[in-house]
Order: structure tokens, then C-alpha cells, then sequence
């Protein structure tokens, strides 16, 4: 019988469809084989969060007073871990974890570049697929750098057509389109930063599962989401039996 040690509370809304996915591989790599052994999960899904890269980069509306919202109704609900299910808004994590009394939060970036160490302990430069949020406060950069990698990143006018509006465009993932063009846009922006020497891809942002995985990228490519999913498990069922 496996027993919880953990309740994970995932500060989602950042897509919507991209928390429904977080949750859905959870509970997917979970070993449970009955109710009662699944992880106990509570999710806010944040649909009033700002968009992030705008209010980091471009002076649009505050993202962190909904955020913090967000965590302090999940530690109020019992959460022990908490996640940001958006790469972007851990740009705000070091403040959201200093109001927090018991829970601790779970951070996607510093847990990836330690996964990618300790699985592919060759690799000295890696290409980084994510928002132009992420990139701009190097949150990939300084912790890879930190674990002696160097990043490399899709030039302006590459991010916008191979990242930005595969998300963020009119028919791109945010508004519910998941097709092989957007696929092959992404497979693109991989073929571009393995041209420019990356030997290794990490998909940095959580809308990225929706549409590629690591078999579409002829290179390493590290999925920070699943390296949560699996992470988050592991806390929640160590020493659970």
C-alpha cells in the first residue's frame, strides 16, 4: 500500500491546457494501482495570472499579486510542495517562496539542470526552447552556467517564427491548436540551435509536451516537464510503502 508523504499543490492557468496536461502525467507516472494510492493533488487554475513574458519584459500588468494568490490558497489547502506550472513565472519564485510559512515550492529550472548533469554529464552546451520571458532573465542560462554549460538560443527573428507564434499565435497552442505544422515549427527552432552547436535540447516551457517530445529532436532533448513529473513523484512515494 503506498502512503502519501506529500500533497503537491500546481499553481496552473498558465496555459489552462497546459496544467490539465502537468496533471494528466502525474497521475500517469504514478505507481499506484488503486484510489487510495494516487498522489494527493490540488490544482488552482489561475486563469487571472498576467501573461508573464508582458509583465516581465514590457511593462504590462503585475503577474506576481495573482501568483501569490495562487500559493497561499494552495498552503492554506494543505499543499506541502508547490509548483509553478510555467517556466516563466519562476522569475518570481525566490519572492512568492519568502511568504511561504510550511510549503516549499518546487523549482523546474534548478532541478532540470541538475537532471541533465547527472544523465548527460558530457554535455557542455545546450540549446534552450522557451519564452522570450525565460531567455530575457536568463533563468536557464545562470543555472547551467552555474553547472559549467554554456546555452546557446534562437536569434530574435527565429524565436519569433519558430517559438512565439507556434504559441502564442492565432492558431497556435494557447488557443487549443495542436497540429503537425506547429510541430514541425518547433522540430525547426531544434534544427536551428542544433545548427548553431547545440549538442542537447531542453524544451523550457510547459506548453511545449502538448505538441513535441524527444522523439521528434535528433539530439538529447530534456523536457523540464517530465523532469518534474518524474521528480514530483519521486518525493511524493519515497519511503511511502
Amino acid at each position: 500500500m503506498y502512503r502519501m508523504n506529500d500533497v503537491i499543490g500546481i499553481v496552473g492557468g498558465m496555459g489552462s491546457r497546459a496544467t490539465v496536461s502537468f496533471f494528466q502525467q502525474l497521475i500517469s507516472h504514478s505507481p499506484a494501482v488503486k484510489d487510495q494510492e494516487y498522489m494527493e493533488v490540488l490544482i488552482h487554475n489561475n486563469s487571472r495570472i498576467p501573461d508573464r513574458t508582458e509583465g516581465i519584459l514590457y511593462h504590462g500588468n503585475d503577474p506576481f499579486p495573482e501568483l501569490l494568490r495562487s500559493i497561499r490558497l494552495l498552503e492554506n489547502g494543505g499543499a506541502t510542495i508547490i509548483v509553478l506550472a510555467c517556466i516563466t513565472a519562476h522569475h518570481f519564485y525566490d519572492k512568492l517562496q519568502e511568504t511561504l510559512t510550511s510549503a516549499k515550492m518546487f523549482h523546474i529550472v534548478k532541478e532540470t539542470a541538475d537532471y541533465v548533469c547527472s544523465t548527460n554529464p558530457h554535455l557542455k552546451n545546450i540549446g534552450i526552447l522557451a519564452t522570450e520571458g525565460t531567455l530575457k532573465t536568463e533563468l536557464w542560462q545562470n543555472e547551467l552556467f552555474k553547472r559549467g554549460i554554456t546555452t546557446v538560443m534562437l536569434p530574435n527573428r527565429h524565436q519569433v517564427e519558430y517559438f512565439n507564434n507556434v504559441v502564442y499565435g492565432r492558431k497556435g497552442i494557447k488557443t487549443g491548436f495542436l497540429n503537425s505544422e506547429l510541430k514541425n515549427k518547433l522540430f525547426e527552432g531544434c534544427s536551428k540551435l542544433i545548427d548553431m552547436g547545440a549538442e542537447a535540447i531542453i524544451g523550457g516551457c510547459s506548453e511545449l509536451p502538448l505538441v513535441i517530445s524527444n522523439e521528434d529532436v535528433h539530439v538529447p532533448y530534456i523536457d523540464s516537464i517530465q523532469v518534474t513529473i518524474e521528480k514530483l513523484s519521486n518525493l511524493c512515494y519515497r519511503n511511502s510503502r
